[in-house]
This record gives C-alpha cells, sequence and structure tokens, in this order.
C-alpha cells in the first residue's frame, strides 16, 4: 500500500516538475499512515485544524462549503492521486469540508514534516505550488461553467472533465467511467436541482452523446461531447502527451 501510494504521489508530482533522485529519496522517506474512510464519511471538516496531508489512493471524494440556509456547493472533486486540499499545508486548517463520495483509501503524511520536505526541496516546492494552481485553474472553469453556461451544457462539461482527469490519472479505458456523482451532487456542483440534472441527462442520453448505467457513464464520441460542451482541456494543464491520448479516444 505504501509503496503504491509512493508512486502515485510521485507520479502526481512528476506531472509538474522533474524530481531528480534526491528529491524521490526524500518522498521516500516520508512517514506514511494508511487510513479508509467509508462513503459519506468526512475527511476534513470546515474549520478544523489540519494535522496530515492527506492523499488519495482509491475512491473518490468532494469538497464542499454550506450556506447558513444548510445549502451545499460542491467546489471540486477530488480522485485517485489528488490531494486532499494543498492549502492546508500552509494555512495549517481547513476553508472547507472534504467528504468520501465512495469507500476510499487514503494515505497520510504529518503536516509539519510533509511542510518541511515541500519547503527544503525546490522541485517538489514547484510540484506542489503548480497542484495548487491548477485547482485554481478548475475553481475559474467551474465558475464559468455555472455562471454563464446553459443547463445542459453545463452538465456535458463537467462529464468531459471528469473523464478527462480520468484519463490522465490512467484510470480509464477512454469509453467508459465511473463517476460516483448521484444526480443531487451534479446539481450541488452545478447550481442546478436534481430534477433539472435528471432532464438534461435525459436530452444527452436521447442526443447519444452520454449513456447513463448508475454511476457508469459511456462516451460513444468524445469530439461530439466536448462539441456540446464548449469543452477544451487546456485548462486542466495536461502534458501534451497525455493531451494527445485524450483526443485520440
Amino acid at each position: 500500500m505504501s509503496e503504491a501510494a509512493l508512486e502515485m504521489m510521485m507520479r502526481q508530482f512528476g506531472r509538474h516538475a522533474e524530481l531528480d533522485e534526491e528529491d524521490r529519496r526524500a518522498l521516500t522517506r516520508l512517514p506514511l499512515t494508511r487510513r479508509t474512510a467509508n462513503a459519506g464519511a468526512f475527511l476534513l471538516r470546515e474549520g478544523e485544524p489540519a494535522h496530515d496531508h492527506l492523499i488519495l489512493v482509491s475512491g473518490f471524494a468532494q469538497r464542499h462549503k454550506l450556506a447558513r440556509s444548510g445549502g451545499r456547493q460542491i467546489v471540486a472533486i477530488q480522485i485517485p492521486g489528488e490531494a486532499i486540499s494543498c492549502s492546508t499545508l500552509f494555512f495549517g486548517w481547513a476553508d472547507h469540508s472534504t467528504q468520501a463520495l465512495t469507500p476510499v483509501e487514503m494515505v497520510s503524511i504529518p503536516r509539519d514534516v510533509f511542510r518541511r520536505a515541500v519547503l527544503e526541496r525546490p522541485r517538489i516546492t514547484e510540484a506542489i505550488m503548480k497542484t495548487t494552481l491548477l485547482e485554481a485553474s478548475i475553481s475559474n472553469e467551474w465558475l464559468l461553467n455555472m455562471g454563464r453556461r446553459p443547463a445542459k451544457t453545463r452538465v456535458a462539461h463537467l462529464l468531459c472533465e471528469m473523464a478527462a482527469r480520468i484519463d490522465a490519472a490512467g484510470i480509464s479505458n477512454g469509453t467508459q467511467y465511473d463517476i460516483p456523482l448521484t444526480q443531487e451532487q451534479i446539481g450541488d456542483a452545478l447550481g442546478l436541482t436534481a430534477v433539472h440534472v435528471n432532464r438534461m441527462l435525459k436530452e444527452l442520453n436521447e442526443e447519444a452523446l452520454v449513456f447513463r448505467d448508475g454511476r457508469r457513464i459511456k462516451i460513444p464520441d468524445r469530439r461530439k461531447l466536448e462539441y456540446a460542451a464548449e469543452f477544451t482541456v487546456s485548462y486542466l494543464h495536461i502534458d501534451r502527451d497525455a493531451r494527445s491520448t485524450i483526443r485520440s479516444r
């Protein structure tokens, strides 16, 4: 488990910086603790101190904020290989909550230990900075999606993004994707009701753009769906080789 988690973390960091052998050795020396959580469990709660840096090894999680009325806005979806939140490395407390969408496996690294490794190794620093900037880039696109695109385009765009990120992580077959989001959760990410999301998914199905069977999504023609979604992969800052593979599907 620890070896798999380390390899996953190095691969993720390697997308954003060229790690040398000293960087890799520094990462292998980090104390890792395996953790599991059931679907629905809180991995981090808003306002609580963050004692550990958490990395998903398997499963999906969502980050959200709550309004005073109790309304939930999902602000990010986390997939295997991603950190739960890089911001807590330096702020020390959570400004949002993170909840497991599925049963998850994680590794935790003591926050102070990991932060020291980040500050001492410039390439690891670069990887963390770019990871944080990528999170901001995705947030910008989500803001545009929710504020300026019609409902069906919003739903299609979210599905395109999830497919592209899952492809880049190397955990898909290129046409079918396990995206464990209920219609209510899709609505909470896109500012729509579950009923409206259901209608939009039906329309996408009728247009043969997306076929949904429970949590599994099948995309018969990625280019057609991306056109309908106004989706371009550039904001995900995926490297050119991976981008070419995604576009060919």
